[in-house]
C-alpha cells in the first residue's frame, strides 16, 4: 500500500513539471503579446519566474550553508567522541595495571617477614581506596555496604595483628576523604576498629 502510495505521489509530481511547463509555453507560444492589451503580460510572466529562479538558486546557497554547519557539528561530535573513548581505554588499561600491580603486591606479601602485618595494612589501604572510588558514584550502596561488613569482619579476625599509630592515623584520615560517609552503614564502627588496632 505504501509503495502504491508513492507511485501516485511521484505521478503526481511529473504532471505538476509537465502542467507548469505547458502552462509557461501557451502563455508565451500562444498567447503573444499584442498591442490589445493594455500591460505587458509577458514581463510580469517573466518576472514570476526570475522571483522563483531566484528564490531557487537562494534555498541552495542556504544548505549548502546549512551543510556546513552540520558537517561541522558532526565533526566536533566525532572529536569529542573520539576523545571519550580514547579516555575510557586508557582509563581501563589503567584500571587493568592497578590490579595486577594489586596482585603483585599481596602475592609479594607472603615473602615479607611481617606477612601479617603488610596483608592487614593492604586489605585496609585497598578496601578505603575501593570505598573512595563506590562512594562517588550513586546506587552503590549494596556494594559498599558488603565492603564495610567485609573489613569489619577481617578487622576483627584479625585484633592480635596491632598496626603503628602513624598507620592508624593514616588510615582513618584516608576515611575521611570518603564521600557520603553519613549515609553508608556501620561507618563510624568501621573508624572506631581501626582506632582500636
Amino acid at each position: 500500500m505504501k509503495r502504491l502510495g508513492h507511485i501516485f505521489a511521484l505521478i503526481a509530481d511529473i504532471l505538476a513539471i509537465v502542467g507548469f511547463f505547458l502552462a509557461l509555453f501557451i502563455a508565451f507560444r500562444v498567447f503573444p503579446n499584442c498591442n490589445n492589451t493594455e500591460f505587458d503580460y509577458q514581463a510580469i510572466l517573466v518576472g514570476i519566474i526570475c522571483g522563483v529562479f531566484t528564490l531557487l538558486v537562494g534555498w541552495n546557497i542556504y544548505q549548502a550553508i546549512d551543510w556546513k554547519n552540520e558537517i561541522s557539528r558532526i565533526d566536533n561530535l566525532r572529536n569529542e567522541l573520539e576523545k571519550q573513548l580514547n579516555y575510557i581505554h586508557n582509563k581501563s588499561d589503567y584500571n587493568q595495571a592497578i590490579t595486577y600491580a594489586m596482585l603483585s603486591q599481596t602475592a609479594s606479601a607472603h615473602f615479607a617477614p611481617n606477612e601479617n602485618d603488610v596483608l592487614k595494612y593492604q586489605m585496609l589501604t585497598k578496601g578505603i581506596a575501593a570505598l573512595k572510588t563506590l562512594s562517588a558514584f550513586p546506587d552503590c550502596n549494596k556494594e559498599i555496604k558488603s565492603l564495610v561488613n567485609t573489613l569489619i569482619t577481617g578487622l576483627s579476625n584479625s585484633s592480635d595483628i596491632h598496626l603503628s599509630d602513624k598507620i592508624k592515623t593514616d588510615l582513618i584520615l584516608s576515611c575521611g576523604e570518603i564521600k557520603n560517609r553519613n549515609n553508608i552503614s556501620r561507618f563510624d564502627e568501621l573508624i572506631k576498629t581501626i582506632n582500636r588496632l
